[in-house]
């Protein structure tokens, strides 16, 4: 889970550029916090520009534009995730996976790990998902998993691959 991914430490195995072509990657799984929780407590915090700074390494951002990149990825959570999301995508990872809140932008929790209560495990898609994800693409409030893509695809160019 690249949430857990320990940026102060360059051999920590959850960090994106640990992964291999054999590897499965992921934002988060169904016992973590939703991507989209923990970008919000980032952005308020130093963490969001810790993070910023890491993917411009990931994502071959270019000396001249790393500073505007780190603005702009640090500023919103929208702008984080999908810069997280892009970095997987660009990784040697040969699996990408995204538990359904990550994609969706949703918040809610979906299991508290060691909590008994009626509302572990009850979140579920809504009936009308593909609505609602297509009209929070342009708010930025769903992993835009088309740009995300394409951005990869410019990070790897980028890189040479």
């Amino acid at each position: 889970m690249i949430q857990k991914a320990k940026l102060d430490d360059p051999s920590d195995v959850y960090r994106i550029e640990q992964a291999l072509p054999a590897d499965w990657i992921m934002l988060g799984n169904h016992d973590t916090p939703p991507i989209w929780l923990l970008a919000r407590e980032w952005c308020n915090g130093n963490r969001a520009q810790e993070w910023a700074e890491y993917l411009a390494d990931r994502l071959w951002i270019p000396v001249g534009e790393r500073s505007e990149f780190v603005k702009q990825t640090s500023a919103t959570p929208r702008n984080l995730v999908n810069a997280i999301f892009t970095a997987m995508l660009a990784s040697q990872a040969g699996h990408v996976s995204v538990f359904f809140t990550d994609l969706l932008g949703m918040s809610e929790l979906y299991n508290r790990p060691g909590y008994v209560d009626d509302s572990n495990w009850s979140l579920r898609v809504p009936t009308d998902f593909a609505t609602q994800y297509q009209d929070r693409i342009s708010s930025g409030d769903v992993l835009d998993v088309k740009r995300c893509l394409d951005q990869a695809i410019q990070a790897r160019q980028r890189r040479g691959v």
